[in-house]
């Protein structure tokens, strides 16, 4: 398994192209069938900040993942709209 959360921080002002992006995401994401949890967030503590929490079977499903069509648009959509390229924090379960 692999367990990751992404962290999106959008340009101020930037806030809902950014969370209808994610929205458009979620569910192609879930659909696909290495993913077993796919769940997007927005901090309650800072409005540009999103977090997308993802659980893949495999290193190859998150790789096959990335370069779907939807993923791809969803790059392309946000691209405009974010601070910077989102940072990665990959988990390990205790």
């Amino acid at each position: 398994m692999v367990n990751l959360i992404a962290q999106i921080d959008a340009k101020p002002g930037a806030e809902a192209k950014v969370a209808e992006a994610l929205r458009a995401v979620v569910g192609p994401s879930r659909a696909e069938s290495g993913c077993v949890s796919y769940t997007a967030y927005r901090s309650k503590d800072c409005a540009t900040s999103f977090h997308v929490v993802e659980t893949w079977k495999s290193s190859e499903a998150l790789d096959a993942h990335t370069k779907t069509a939807h993923f791809q648009a969803f790059s392309a959509a946000i691209a405009d709209a974010v601070a910077g390229p989102p940072k990665m924090t990959f988990l390990e379960e205790l």
